[in-house]
């Protein structure tokens, strides 16, 4: 996946989970440094707080050059299981989402399903 161009200069980041289907979803981001170890940031959160999700970053454009965001999900079917699920995971500067956008997709099961993989983007 090809890295995230900010505008140092340009306006405020923030992250975004948005739900394209009927799911329950609670997700973790955590903002790291390009070292990938130190946490700069991290934000928990459902959707039955908030869908979309969105999330504006402490700190100005330039801070997280080469950082990454990563985020994690476990979701939820209240309609019971086999139903698809799409959830998008972006990256905004001026409310205006950039590229890529990761999408996550897959089909719900009775009970909690755990995505175990960590998505990540690179600014």
């Amino acid at each position: 996946m090809k890295d995230i161009i900010i505008n140092p200069n340009g306006g405020k980041i923030s992250v975004s989970i948005k739900l394209k289907s009927m799911v329950v979803s609670g997700y973790e981001i955590i903002i790291y440094k390009p070292d990938q170890t130190t946490i700069i940031e991290k934000i928990e959160g459902n959707s039955d707080t908030s869908d979309p999700f969105i999330y504006e970053l402490l700190y100005s454009p330039s801070f997280y050059k080469d950082c990454y965001a990563t985020c994690a999900f476990a979701i939820s079917d209240p309609q019971g299981g086999g139903n698809d699920y799409e959830i998008e995971f972006s990256l905004n500067q001026d409310a205006i989402q950039l590229n890529p956008v990761i999408n996550i997709t897959g089909k719900t099961t009775i009970g909690k399903v755990v995505d175990d993989e960590i998505y990540c983007l690179k600014f």
